[in-house]
């Protein structure tokens, strides 16, 4: 929440100047009077978005962390084995090739 928070407020910052600022270009050129504002709710989904994205993603992370010992949960060099698989092919297997 120490990232989170002014993150949400630096981001609902830029996103009041950005949306003031594309308003006033499309309003000049439509003749439209309205508010600059932002809407209930891109604020309410900012809000939600902003609150529990940085919640749910250390849920699984401190849970992964939690339900081992304290010795496997801080080493660093044993990492948990088939996370990431990399197949590398060459384009002739599929029948393409640059010469």
């Amino acid at each position: 929440m120490a990232f989170a928070i002014p993150g949400l407020i630096l981001g609902f910052i830029l996103a009041s100047i950005l949306n003031a600022i594309t308003r006033y270009i499309l309003y000049s050129l439509t003749n439209n009077y309205d508010s600059y504002a932002l809407s209930n709710g891109s604020i309410l989904i900012g809000l939600l978005i902003g609150s529990m994205v940085p919640l749910l993603s250390n849920i699984i992370p401190i849970q992964r962390a939690l339900g081992k010992n304290l010795r496997a949960s801080l080493d660093l060099y044993h990492r948990k084995v088939g996370e990431l698989t990399i197949a590398v092919q060459k384009l002739k297997n599929y029948g393409l090739s640059i010469e």
